[in-house]
């Protein structure tokens, strides 16, 4: 019988537990069918990252993550005539 300790299993669930918190996939969004910029404290460093949101679920999906804080830009939700969306 294998014994696994109560430190390893509190230090396992603590990494877990915080990918899940800064990993904004799958958090909600504001604006269905269109590209947003976001940030998140421990996620990218703080830095904005650029994501789809879900039309059906207003759910995040995350394209990219932008490398300075003013390096993200969305244009009219990024879709469609006039719009524009960058993040470098």
């Amino acid at each position: 019988m294998k014994f696994i300790s109560l430190t390893t299993m509190i230090s396992m669930s603590a990494a877990v537990l915080a990918d899940i918190l800064t990993d904004p996939s799958g958090g909600p969004c504001a604006q269905p069918g269109k590209l947003e910029c976001g940030t998140l404290t421990g996620y990218n460093d703080g830095l904005p990252f650029i994501f789809w949101c879900l039309p059906t679920t207003q759910t995040i999906v995350v394209l990219g993550d932008c490398s300075c804080p003013s390096c993200c830009t969305v244009i009219k939700g990024g879709m469609g005539p006039g719009s524009y969306s960058s993040c470098t």
